[in-house]
């Protein structure tokens, strides 16, 4: 059964990780530092709410500028192709836990034409009707 850590310890350690990860520095390498697991430091993290949301932003941030380097410093064969691989690996975890920075974008768009034909009731039949146009275009982008 796990010791719980003293609440004044506990506030220490999640105030130095949001620092760590606002720096860049990975979860597992915070848990470690601190002796938790990284499992512990995610629930207590997770506890934070829009905080938290906003700590996995940049670190998700941090992920995609790493493996960027990481892709564009490569200049041989295996090296290249672990950072393809890390890159690969960033622009997923983006896409599925920060959807709305980075998912793919689905649009879609509906045009409807519509014609009227205006004929007065006091002109004459042999004049050819009046006619307008209208056009209503309806976008929804998600």
């Amino acid at each position: 059964m796990a010791v719980p850590y003293p609440a004044e310890m506990r506030a220490q350690i999640i105030e130095r990780a949001k620092d760590q990860i606002i720096a860049g520095d990975t979860l597992a390498d915070i848990a470690a530092e601190h002796g938790i697991s990284r499992r512990t430091l995610l629930y207590w993290l997770a506890q934070l709410g829009e905080e938290y949301e906003r700590l996995r932003q940049a670190w998700i941030d941090h992920l995609l500028v790493d493996a960027g380097e990481q892709l564009e410093g490569a200049s041989e064969a295996l090296p290249l192709a672990r950072a393809r691989e890390l890159w690969k690996r960033a622009t997923w975890y983006a896409e599925r836990r920060d959807a709305a920075r980075y998912g793919q974008r689905t649009e879609a768009a509906l045009s409807v034409g519509v014609t009227v034909i205006v004929q007065r009731a006091d002109a004459p039949q042999q004049i050819a009707p009046e006619v307008g146009y209208a056009q209503v275009v309806e976008s929804d982008s998600t």
